[in-house]
């Protein structure tokens, strides 16, 4: 029962929304970082 609301959340244009912000923004820290380091 709880699995398959947790199921609905995960697939929900908000969810969604909010993963692809963070993996963005995972992506261009480890840019910014990466430039920093050299």
């Amino acid at each position: 029962m709880g699995l398959m609301k947790k199921k609905g959340n995960l697939l929900s244009p908000r969810s969604l929304i909010i993963h692809t912000i963070g993996i963005a923004g995972a992506v261009w820290l480890g840019k910014f970082w990466g430039k920093n380091d050299y």
